[in-house]
C-alpha cells in the first residue's frame, strides 16, 4: 500500500509543480462538482464514476487528487492516470453517450414517399412467407386491405438452387405495388455450440429474404426507391405488442382496427372468412404482417404525428 501510494504522489506531484497547480485545481473541480454522466466523458466507466460520486456525497469533496485512491473499486495507478489526463487534456477523450433514437422506421428522406398510394408488406418466417398488399389515400387516411396471402414450405433447409426457384416462383404472387416492405432481419449468428440446425435456419431466413427483396426491387419503374426495411419490432411497439423481447398476440388488436367494418383498415367480406379458415398459426403471421404494412403507412407516408409519438415515448 506504500509502495502504491508513493507512485500517485510521484504522479500527482507532476501536476502540482508550477505551473502544474491550476490542472490539480481543474481536476479536483471535475471530481468535487460533476454528476456521474459529466465524469463519464472521460476516461472512466460509468461505474466507476458513479462509485466517485457516492464517496463524494458520503465523506465530502476531494481535497486533494491523492484523495481518490480512497475510493474502493475506483481502479489502480493507471486508471487514475488516465482520467486525469482526459480531464486536463483540451477534448474528452471519451463522448457522453447519447440517447437512441427513439422513432424506428425508415429515413423520410426519400423523394415522392408521401405520394404513393399502394404497398406490400412481407413477412418472411423460418418456412413461410406471409405477405399483405393495401390500397391507400393521404387525404382521408383510410386503407384497405387488396390481398393477404400465406405460403408455407415445408424444408427447414433447402439447396440453394431449390430455395431461389421457390422464392422466384413466390414472388410472381405478390402483387405490383409502389413499394415493398420487410422487417429487418435476426442476424444469422452460430449461438451455441452445437446448435448447427439453428445456425442453418437463420442463415436460410437471410437468403430468402435477400433474394425477394432483389427481385421486387427489379420491378421498380420510378425514381421512388421500392424496397425498404423497418426496423425490427417496429410494429409491435407502435402497437404495445412487445414484452421485453418477446412479441405477443396480435389477435384483439387486429380485431380493434377492423372493428365490424367502422375502422380505418378495410378487408371484404370474402378475404375476412378465408382468413378465419386458416389454422391459428398462419393468421398470426398474417396478422404481423398486417400490422407491419400499417407501421409504414402510418409513419412514412401518413407521418401520423399520434403514432410518431408513441413511438418517442420510452417504455
Amino acid at each position: 500500500m506504500f509502495r502504491k501510494l508513493c507512485s500517485v504522489r510521484f504522479y500527482c506531484s507532476k501536476f502540482f509543480k508550477t505551473p502544474g497547480e491550476n490542472e490539480a485545481s481543474l481536476i479536483l473541480e471535475q471530481l468535487n462538482k460533476s454528476s456521474v454522466a459529466e465524469l463519464s466523458r472521460f476516461k472512466i466507466s460509468e461505474a466507476r464514476a458513479s462509485k466517485l460520486v457516492n464517496h463524494r456525497t458520503e465523506f465530502g469533496e476531494f481535497k486533494n487528487c491523492e484523495e481518490i485512491l480512497n475510493v474502493k473499486g475506483v481502479g489502480g495507478v493507471g486508471a487514475v492516470n488516465n482520467l486525469f489526463e482526459s480531464i486536463i487534456s483540451p477534448t474528452p477523450q471519451k463522448k457522453a453517450k447519447e440517447g437512441k433514437p427513439n422513432i424506428l422506421t425508415i429515413p423520410d428522406t426519400h423523394n415522392g414517399i408521401s405520394t404513393i398510394t399502394s404497398c406490400s408488406s412481407i413477412r418472411v418466417g423460418v418456412s413461410n412467407i406471409s405477405w399483405a398488399s393495401f390500397e391507400f389515400s393521404s387525404e382521408d387516411q383510410n386503407i384497405r386491405v387488396t390481398r393477404l396471402e400465406n405460403y408455407t414450405f415445408n424444408e427447414r433447409k433447402l439447396h440453394i438452387g431449390e430455395l431461389i426457384k421457390k422464392v422466384v416462383n413466390t414472388a410472381k404472387h405478390i402483387p405490383e405495388s409502389d413499394c415493398y416492405v420487410f422487417e429487418n432481419p435476426k442476424i444469422a449468428t452460430p449461438g451455441t455450440p452445437g446448435n448447427a440446425e439453428q445456425v442453418n435456419i437463420n442463415v436460410q431466413q437471410s437468403q430468402v429474404l435477400a433474394m425477394l427483396s432483389l427481385v421486387l426491387s427489379q420491378r421498380n419503374t420510378t425514381s421512388i426507391d421500392n424496397v425498404f426495411f423497418l426496423k425490427r419490432y417496429l410494429y409491435a411497439r407502435l402497437f404495445k405488442l412487445l414484452v421485453g423481447k418477446e412479441v405477443v398476440s396480435t389477435k384483439s388488436v387486429v380485431d380493434e382496427i377492423i372493428g365490424h367494418d367502422q375502422g380505418y383498415l378495410k378487408l371484404d367480406y370474402e378475404m375476412k372468412s378465408k382468413f378465419e379458415n386458416l389454422e391459428h398459426f398462419e393468421q398470426e403471421y398474417l396478422r404481423q404482417t398486417l400490422l407491419m404494412g400499417l407501421a409504414f403507412i402510418k409513419l412514412s407516408v401518413f407521418k401520423c404525428p399520434k403514432s410518431i409519438q408513441c413511438l418517442e415515448q420510452r417504455n
